[in-house]
């Protein structure tokens, strides 16, 4: 059976004026989250770089707070529970619910969803975009 063929219209100038209203309403996160990563990395970022001579940040209790509360948040890999009160379905529940955990190993969902977890320590937001398979 042959595949259809999908054909996308996009609205260029409708696309790149959503763009830059996105840019900036992000403006004052971006900024907040250049502040934010200057103070995680302490002196090791930047035109800084190699200078410790003063710190003014010896002990960096921001990147010990991120490292230790995103291992609670994200310990190991997420796992799926599938479940289905569907009598003649219940046989497809542990199958599934194994393919969904090997899936989102191979994906390493694991790392994108700690690198979200951190940007949301840094940032009010931790944003993921997905992909419809």
């Amino acid at each position: 059976m042959a595949k259809a063929k999908v054909v996308m219209k996009v609205d260029l100038p409708k696309l790149q004026e959503a763009v830059k209203q996105d840019y900036l309403a992000m403006g004052a996160f971006r900024k907040g989250v250049e502040v934010a990563i200057r103070e995680f990395v302490g002196g090791h970022y930047g035109a800084d770089e190699g200078d410790h001579s003063n710190p003014t940040n010896p002990v960096n209790l921001i990147s010990l707070y991120v490292r230790v509360l995103g291992g609670f948040l994200v310990g190991s890999d997420p796992r799926m529970q599938v479940s289905t009160f569907e009598r003649e379905l219940k046989s497809f529940v542990k199958p599934m619910q194994d393919w969904g955990n090997r899936r989102l190993q191979k994906m390493r969902f694991a790392d994108t969803y700690r690198r979200a977890i951190e940007d949301a320590f840094l940032a009010p937001v931790g944003i993921v975009k997905t992909y419809p398979m």
